[in-house]
């Protein structure tokens, strides 16, 4: 008992202490946020040093705008694939001609699966109506059984042949 009383007492504090420093934080509100963004991309500045700010501002380091220079784009051409890769390219160009052959095949299996899928489902459909046309004329089938056994006593009581008399 004592020690859930010092364990929350500690978590209260914990909590405590997290507040103080959120609402001491340096760190800006969104809407503070929102404002400083737009008097930063008002301001014309170069992007790296709008970014430089930014990121310094959200993690609270200080970051060199220099880290964020764009950089230069090569205008010669270099090949990005290497004649080892160009083989591969080619095995793989290869590859994906077997694979559309397979594919072509596949799409057929799949459309006739759903198409088997959905013959099923109308079967099942006509099964559980059979079922049903069965289970009414069962049921039918036992009235008429029952009122057949209920009159057959009468049937028997009228039916008994006469004696038949003979005159010799």
């Amino acid at each position: 008992m004592n020690c859930k009383k010092q364990r929350t007492k500690q978590e209260l504090r914990d909590t405590n202490a997290d507040l103080c420093a959120a609402i001491n934080s340096p760190w800006l509100s969104l809407n503070e946020a929102k404002e400083l963004v737009t008097k930063m991309l008002v301001s014309k500045k170069p992007i790296n040093e709008i970014l430089a700010r930014l990121i310094s501002i959200i993690y609270n380091s200080t970051v060199n705008p220099l880290e964020l220079q764009p950089r230069e784009k090569s205008n010669s051409i270099q090949p990005l694939i290497s004649p080892p890769a160009n083989c591969r390219l080619t095995n793989n160009e290869a590859d994906q001609t077997k694979i559309t052959a397979v594919r072509k095949p596949e799409r057929e299996t799949v459309t006739k699966s759903k198409m088997l899928v959905k013959q099923a489902c109308e079967i099942k459909a006509q099964c559980r109506e059979l079922k049903a046309q069965f289970r009414e004329h069962k049921i039918k089938f036992i009235g008429s059984q029952t009122s057949f056994i209920a009159l057959q006593p009468n049937f028997r009581n009228r039916l008994k042949p006469k004696a038949i008399e003979r005159f010799d």
